[in-house]
């Protein structure tokens, strides 16, 4: 049990925070002040206005998990404590 719940404790949290996805998050919350800025100057007729918002807050909600979670992980370089019919990718 516990070796499963070291692989969940990898799976969701990667250790280091990835430098690229801390400037996607920031980008994608200027883009939805700017879109929600120009979405109320325009009273809501601006269709950039609309796709602007939308865009940045997916960015937004996607690099904010890419950031927090771990997407790609890695499963333990030490198998001995596998079984022996599981081979690793290589």
């Amino acid at each position: 049990m516990a070796y499963e719940l070291q692989i969940g404790l990898r799976y969701l949290y990667k250790g280091s925070r990835g430098r690229k996805s801390a400037i996607g998050f920031i980008a994608s919350l200027g883009l939805v002040a700017v879109g929600g800025a120009l979405f109320l100057l325009t009273g809501g007729s601006s269709g950039i206005a609309v796709q602007a918002l939308t865009f940045g807050m997916l960015g937004a909600v996607s690099f904010g998990l890419l950031y927090y979670l771990s997407v790609f992980t890695t499963v333990s370089p030490n198998t001995s404590r596998c079984s022996s019919h599981v081979v690793p990718f290589r």
